[in-house]
């Protein structure tokens, strides 16, 4: 699971990057970094607590 995790991280960074560039770089780009960083932090806790959920519901079944 930590491989889609990571996949899923990336995708969020890519859409916030390719996001930043449509906008003709209004941002500085340390506020861009900052928010990548910050919104690939919030897509990294997202999976985790999907995936232990998710785990939950599994042993939950059995």
């Amino acid at each position: 699971m930590g491989n889609l995790c990571t996949t899923v991280a990336l995708a969020i960074g890519a859409s916030v990057y390719f996001d930043y560039q449509q906008m003709g770089h209004v941002m500085r780009p340390i506020t861009f970094w900052g928010a990548v960083s910050i919104t690939t932090g919030m897509g990294s806790v997202a999976c985790y607590l999907f995936t232990t959920a998710n785990q939950l519901i599994q042993k939950g079944k059995k």
